[in-house]
This record gives C-alpha cells, structure tokens and sequence, in this order.
C-alpha cells in the first residue's frame, strides 16, 4: 500500500504543478488580450499558485491518512483565531479588501496625477506606488503624501492625467 501511496504523490505533486503552468498561461494569454499589466498577472499567478499548493497540500495529508479530526480542528481554530484578528484590525481588512476593489477595478494607475477632495481639504500629486495598504503620492514640494487604500473608495477623486500603458 505504501509504493501507491508514493505513486499517488508523484501524480499529485505533477498535478499540481501542471496546474499551476497551465493556468499561468491562461492568464498569460488572456492577460496579454485584455491589455492586463504584467504585474497584474503576476499577482494572479501567484494567487493560482498558492490555491493550487493548498489544494494538493490537502489531498496529500487525507491520501497519508492523517486524523482528519485533529486536522479540521485545527483549521477551525486557526480560522477563528484569524477572524478574531481580523475583526480586532478592521482598518487593516478594510484597506486589504480596498486594494482589491482597485485592483481589479483600475481607476488610476502609477504616474497619474490625482485630487482628493475632502470637505475643505485639497490634495494634488501623482501617484508613486500602489500597495496592498496605501497609495502614495507625491504632491507639491516633492512631498511624498501615504493615503490609506480605503480613503480612495470613500473620497471624491479627481483624475487629471492618464499615464500612457505600455
């Protein structure tokens, strides 16, 4: 039983790299139609990535035979114990699920200049990085300004350019 078992790795292991190679060029392939950034496929690479190592990494441990008991106990605790965390740190989830939202989204890219209205307040600057917690901008004095991710889905923003896609 226990040569299957190694066979049955084997299968699994190439499974999941092929998986992997396949979707990469799928995303390759659709990303490049769609005018995608590379940076935009890399991070969904890599996202199909980690899908596919946990998804084999879970067929492996029921395919040893581990206590599927204490296995889901554990990924209970551990998914409570991360919700605890989360709720605790919503303006970390907030701006995570925020960076998401623009992601996928693109209303602004690196090397716009943008103006965020907020009541009285007037910021204008262009915009240096995007990350998956800020966006920062650098505004007048060559000043660099760190804007949480969710400020940008709540304020009035105003586009003045559009930096050219390569």
């Amino acid at each position: 039983m226990e040569k299957h078992n190694l066979v049955y790795t084997f299968i699994i292991i190439i499974s999941c790299l092929s998986l992997y190679l396949c979707g990469r060029a799928v995303i390759r392939f659709f990303g490049k139609r769609k005018g995608l950034k590379v940076r935009r496929q890399e991070i969904l690479s890599n996202f199909l990535l980690f899908m596919s190592l946990a998804l084999s990494t879970l067929i492996l441990i029921v395919l040893w035979g581990f206590n599927m008991k204490s296995i889901w106990l554990f990924i209970t605790s551990f998914i409570g114990l991360f919700g605890i965390a989360l709720f605790a740190s919503w303006s970390l989830l907030s701006n995570i699920v925020s960076a998401f939202i623009l992601f996928f989204t693109v209303p602004f890219h690196i090397g716009d200049t943008i103006e965020i209205r907020d009541n009285e307040a007037l910021l204008v600057g262009l915009i240096e990085d995007l990350t998956l917690f800020y966006i920062f901008l650098r505004a007048e004095g060559n000043k660099i300004v760190i804007i949480p991710n969710n400020v940008a889905l709540q304020k009035i923003i105003i586009r003045h350019s559009r930096k050219k896609s390569s």
